[in-house]
This record gives structure tokens, sequence and C-alpha cells, in this order.
């Protein structure tokens, strides 16, 4: 019987910790040892025990060296390394460790990586100038922080990068000097005068050059770039005219050097509501999972059909307030008149929204509705098909690739229907298409609890929906 701490040392938490993943790799492993307190080649010898279950297991070979690494290059490697790679911020961390300069730790990891097997990328060519920087304490804790909070030093520092790892650090000099260390190494960072004076802003200020929350600290750190997505965001959540939050950024712009977009004169006194930024404006990925900048992001058909809902407008004129919002670069679809008229004169229900959401999808998010998603949809509605098309048909000029949808019949879907139009018997995708073999039928009668005329009369109803063709 397989115990507890057999799984344990079997398994190590996936890195969101919501369930365990089987150890594929030598890094893997090394987190099953460590949890476990075992070495890595007893914690492999009993990943081996159990290879009868049909897992791969790495050969010893493979292994061996990771047992044999010192205790600074086990430190660098425990710190750095992911996904098989050994990041060249690794360096800055090592050659502080050795005391050394950069293109000397760089020589030895380079080593350290090929046996290991690990990707790892030189910088320095012989007699480089930036090879014979030599990082200090500060500098090497810096590029720690970076690691610990999965920001990637080797494209460049932004700002908004930057700026959690140093947040709380109240000595500008010694932060001065980390950063021209940096750039002594040949890493790319901008002018870092606002973040040093961030502090010291008053709370409204940084609502405009951060786009997002100041007010909780895991978001009081300046945007990437101040973008009129920004700025559009800030006037939100302050409630101000764009032209109060143009004109701050703008003074801001000219102490710290940064460009500040164009306002054209007619949006001036536009004070955006609390609906359009869910609408218009997404955030970009923040490895700490706080949110990044804002982003104008595409008007899709929910956001239109979420906005009108919102503010009880039917969606023609729920658009038109959105679309005077490209002079400032929202990401709005140009309608025709044809296709705007043909946008429905209610405003849009729950249903609606349901049936426009990507919750009850097969497919992913963005990509062409299939007869699978029509048929998930309405039976989550629990209404006819034609009902759940007239839904989302006005609306398919908004998606990324406008697709007209599959005929569907005037039926209610049921729940075996599901079941028995995929390969699976699953209701997942990839759904039954093309000749339906007589063995399908006798595996979806079976799990449905239905005889095989009931299924053949079933998929006879989706014939033309799923293009299926019946012995």
């Amino acid at each position: 019987m397989c115990t507890n701490t057999d799984l344990q040392r079997l398994f190590h938490p996936s890195p969101d910790r919501n369930f365990w993943s089987l150890p594929t790799t030598p890094l893997d492993l090394r987190k099953v040892a460590e949890n476990t307190g075992a070495g890595m080649l007893d914690a492999l010898h009993m990943l081996a025990d159990f290879s009868w279950l049909g897992w791969t297991v790495p050969s010893e070979d493979e292994i061996r060296p990771w047992t044999l690494l010192d205790e600074d290059v086990q430190d660098v490697v425990n710190v750095f390394v992911r996904d098989d790679l050994l990041p060249w911020a690794a360096t800055v961390d090592y050659a502080d460790t050795l005391d050394t300069d950069l293109a000397t730790a760089e020589e030895k990891l380079a080593l350290v990586a090929e046996k290991l097997r690990l990707r790892y990328e030189r910088r320095y060519p012989p007699n480089n100038k930036a090879g014979g920087t030599r990082p200090s304490v500060d500098t090497a804790n810096l590029v720690r922080r970076l690691a610990f909070l999965n920001v990637d030093l080797e494209d460049g520092m932004t700002l908004e990068s930057l700026s959690p790892a140093v947040q709380g650090n109240s000595d500008a000099e010694a932060l001065t000097l980390v950063v021209e260390d940096l750039r002594k190494a040949g890493v790319s960072i901008p002018d870092i005068s606002l973040v040093l004076d961030w502090d010291s802003l008053p709370l409204h200020d940084r609502y405009i050059l951060s786009g997002k929350e100041p007010a909780l600290s895991e978001e009081d750190y300046p945007a990437y770039e101040v973008t009129s997505a920004v700025l559009f965001n800030a006037a939100e959540h302050l409630n101000e005219r764009l032209l109060d939050v143009w004109t701050t950024a703008a003074a801001y712009g000219d102490r710290y050097g940064f460009a500040v977009p164009e306002l054209p004169e007619y949006l001036g006194d536009f004070r955006p509501n609390k609906a359009m930024v869910p609408a218009l404006v997404a955030h970009l990925d923040n490895p700490n999972q706080t949110l990044g900048t804002p982003i104008w992001s595409p008007l899709r058909p929910q956001d239109l059909a979420i906005y009108a809902h919102r503010r009880v407008l039917d969606p023609s004129t729920a658009y038109e307030q959105l679309l005077i919002l490209c002079a400032i670069g929202a990401s709005v679809p140009e309608l025709t008149p044809e296709e705007l008229a043909a946008l429905p004169t209610q405003v849009p229900d729950q249903h609606d929204l349901l049936a426009l959401a990507d919750a009850h999808r097969v497919s992913p998010p963005d990509s062409p509705y299939t007869p699978l998603d029509l048929l998930s949809i309405a039976a989550r509605l629990g209404e006819p098909l034609p009902r759940t098309a007239a839904r989302i048909t006005p609306y398919l000029p908004l998606t990324e690739t406008p697709t007209p949808l599959p005929p569907v019949p005037d039926l209610i879907p049921l729940w075996q229907d599901l079941a028995i139009l995929t390969p699976h018997l699953n209701g997942l995708l990839p759904a039954l298409e093309g000749q339906v073999p007589q063995a399908h039928i006798t595996r979806a009668a079976e799990a449905t609890d239905m005889d095989e005329a009931w299924v053949r009369t079933r998929l006879s109803l989706y014939a033309d929906m799923f293009a299926l063709t019946l012995d």
C-alpha cells in the first residue's frame, strides 16, 4: 500500500500548490529531496521503485552531478534555476559570492550549467569592459530579490519591474550605486529618479503615475510607462476629468523626462465611468500576481454586453460611448452601419451575459465558436439552440476572427447530447464529426444508459450542425 510518506517522496507541490507533480527533471527531484530531507539519489531510487506505474525515471548519470555541487553553487541553483534555465542574473550573485568579476563568475557558471545540462547564455567576450565589473553585496542582494519575485533581469529593467524589489529601501545613495553597478554590467535600466522620489509624492499623484491602486502597498510603484491607458485608468479611480489627469502627468513628465500622450481637446472634460475600465482596459501580467500596468484591451462581445448591462443601455448606444475613446488609444473595433444596426435594441440581460461569457465555452476564448460551444451554452441556459445563437450572432463582428455560427436545430440540448457528441463521451473537445462508427453509438448508449436507437436519433438531429454522417 502506498502511504502518505511515499507520496511525499514521489511527488512535489506544483508552483500554485493546488496539486502535486511527478518529478521528471533533476530540478524536480531536487525539490523532492529538499522537502523530505533525503538525498537526491535516494529520492531517485524511490522513484525507480514505483516506475512500474508507468512513469519515466531520470538516469543516475543525469542526477549524480547535482549531488556533487559545492555549497555556493547549490545556493545559486536553489535561488535562480527554473525550467532548466540558469539565468544570467545568477552571474551577478555568484560573482559577489566569489568576490570576483563577472567574466570569471560567468566562466565558472558556464561549466556548472554544462555539467547540469542547463541552458545558460554567456554575455562577455574576452577583454570585455563590462565583464570586469565586480558587483557589490547590495547589488547581489537586489538581484536575489528580483529572482524571488520572478523578475527577469536579462532583458533590462523598467521602473515597474524594479520598484517592488526596492520598496522600503530608504537608502537612495546605496540604490543609486546598485543601479550603476548593474549598468556597468550591461543591464539596461532607465533613470530611477521617480523611484527614489516615489514615497514623497502625494497619493493622488501616485495614482496617476502608477495606473494601479497605490493605496495598497503591493501596487504602490510607478507604471513602466505613462501611457493613455494608465492615465485613463487613473481618471476613473480618481473620478476626475481626463484633462486634469493629463495636466498633472505632464508636470511630472517635465520633471522626470518622460512624454505624455496627446489628449484631444474635445475629450478634456470627459470623465470615465466605473464600467468603462473593465470593458476597455486590461493589466500586464506581473510575476508576483499583483496588477501590472494598464493596457488597452480589444473590446470583445462580452465586454460590450457587460458595459451596456451595467449602464442600462442598449448595445449600440453603449458602443458609441466607447468608440470615441479610440482617439486616445482604446481598442474598439469599427462596426459598419449594418453591423451597428444589427445589435440588439434591448438592454442585455443575465442570460445574454452568460451566453457571451467564456465560462461555458469548451474552445479557447477569442477562437471562433464551435458547434460544441453552442451546445454547451444552450444546455447551460436551458433554452433552444436558435435562441442562444440569436444572442451571440449580433456580437460576432467584435470577435477576433468573425466567423458565422454553424446551423443549429430547433431543440433544447439534453445533458446526454454533450456526451454522445464527443468521442470521449465527456462533453469536451474534440467534438464528433464526419462518419459516426457503430462502435461509438454502442459506447454512447452504454454511457448514457439509453438504447442505441435513441442515440442514433439524437445524433441525426445534430447531423448538419456537427457535419455528421450516420451509417
